[in-house]
This record gives structure tokens, sequence and C-alpha cells, in this order.
């Protein structure tokens, strides 16, 4: 049972706004939280938000938003000047391009970059994360 089912059984007191909050910050098991508005990201830009302790990086693809961990997973390198082209990006560093989709490295196929789950409402970007 999802978290959010079995907490909305243990009280038949919750007010129809923490039901409503329950829904909004969880979906299929994520917790979805706010990172940024889209407005704030041009088509092709990027922008590096920071959830919980982690570097995020968002990346606007006309109008499609795609979120993945800030750092290279073949050395660790920042991410936020990645070059973007055709739903992959480059590393700066060493050109590694991983799909914006899965994270899959093509030409290393043992590297994944962590790709997180992204909702739009709005002009409001929200981002799943594991619960």
């Amino acid at each position: 049972m999802p978290v959010f089912m079995s907490l909305i059984f243990c009280s038949d007191s919750m007010m129809l706004a923490e039901l409503l909050w329950l829904r909004e910050f969880f979906q299929g098991g994520e917790l979805m939280e706010t990172v940024a508005k889209i407005s704030e990201i041009p088509s092709f830009g990027k922008k590096v938000v920071s959830v919980s302790g982690m570097e995020i990086l968002l990346v606007n693809i006309k109008g499609s938003i795609f979120a993945v961990e800030n750092e290279c997973p073949h050395q660790g390198s920042p991410l936020s000047a990645v070059v973007v082209k055709e739903g992959f990006i480059s590393c700066p560093r060493h050109g590694y391009r991983f799909s914006l989709i899965d994270g899959r490295c093509a030409d290393h196929t043992e590297l994944e970059l962590k790709t997180f789950p992204v909702r739009l409402d709005g002009d409001n970007i929200l981002i799943g994360l594991s619960v």
C-alpha cells in the first residue's frame, strides 16, 4: 500500500486540505517537491537547484523539463556547464554523453547518471524524491 494511502486510512478526522497536500506531494510512492519555476529556465537552458542536500540539474528542452544529479558518475565533475544536444548532455570534463531520459551512457555502459521524475504544475517544476 503506498505511503499516502496508509496515512489516509489512519485518521478519519484528516481535513480535506491535508488530503490535498498529500495528493500534491506523493505521487506513485514519490515525494514530489517544488524546486523551481519553468519561467526561470529558458529553452535549452539549465539551472542547478539544491534539494535535501543534493544538487540537481534541471534542463529545459522546448518546455520538457528533465532533472538529473549535478555530478558526472565518471569522476564527479559538476554538470552545470554541460552541452545539451538531441536529448543528451555531455560532461564538460571528458565529453561523456548521458541520456536525459534514463541517465544511460551509451559509450560507457557501466556509468549511469541518476535521473529524477518531473511533474509540471502550472509554472512550478516538481521533482520526485524516493520515500
